[in-house]
């Protein structure tokens, strides 16, 4: 029990974030991440050793997150996402609104499955192997799902006149951190 403690305590607030992104609701979220774990404790035993233990309980979550989708429709309102503060409040506001605009709009624009490569890409910083394995689909699979998502929003963005990269050059980055409103949307 005390290893599969350790393994909540570390994996918690990553799948967390991974629920409240998918619903965009914090009660849900929170319910069904508890649910998460609780399956996957009750299905340890099927648990693969020399697999990633990350993919795995992410893949239980994500299944959740869908079987939820299919019993509720999604709230209306977008979530901010949660960010902590770096230096100057008004800095970290406006990289706080540039990153929501951006996944708003990628939510917006991509399918289910581009959005969620993504977000596991970009946001939990997981491989393709990983990815793969949680979507159930090859791993070059995994890279075309994110190739298509990557070319839709460099697409999206170059018509969208309310982003610029504060890098200057990245125009085509889906790096979230680098992406700040324009003047003119502000």
């Amino acid at each position: 029990m005390d290893a599969f403690e350790e393994l909540v305590a570390r994996y918690e607030g990553r799948i967390f974030r991974l629920c409240i992104t998918l619903t965009r609701s914090p009660e849900d979220a929170r319910e069904i991440t508890q649910d998460s774990f609780v399956r996957a404790f009750q299905s340890i035993g099927q648990f693969r050793t020399g697999r990633s233990f990350a993919a795995w309980i992410f893949t239980i979550a994500r299944n959740r997150c869908i079987d939820h989708h299919r019993s509720s429709p999604p709230p209306s309102e977008p979530l901010d996402p949660e960010t902590p503060v770096d230096g100057n409040p008004s800095e970290d506001l406006e990289r706080r609104e540039g990153i929501s605009n951006l996944w708003n709009l990628a939510r917006k624009h991509l399918s289910p499955d581009q959005f969620q490569v993504l977000y596991l890409k970009y946001v939990e910083g997981m491989d393709f192997r990983e990815i793969a394995q949680i979507l159930g689909r090859t791993q070059t699979h995994t890279k075309v799902i994110a190739f298509r998502a990557r070319c839709t929003m460099a697409l999206k963005l170059s018509n969208a006149p309310d982003f610029e990269t504060s890098g200057g050059a990245e125009r085509n980055s889906l790096d979230p951190a680098k992406m700040v409103p324009t003047q003119a949307a502000r």
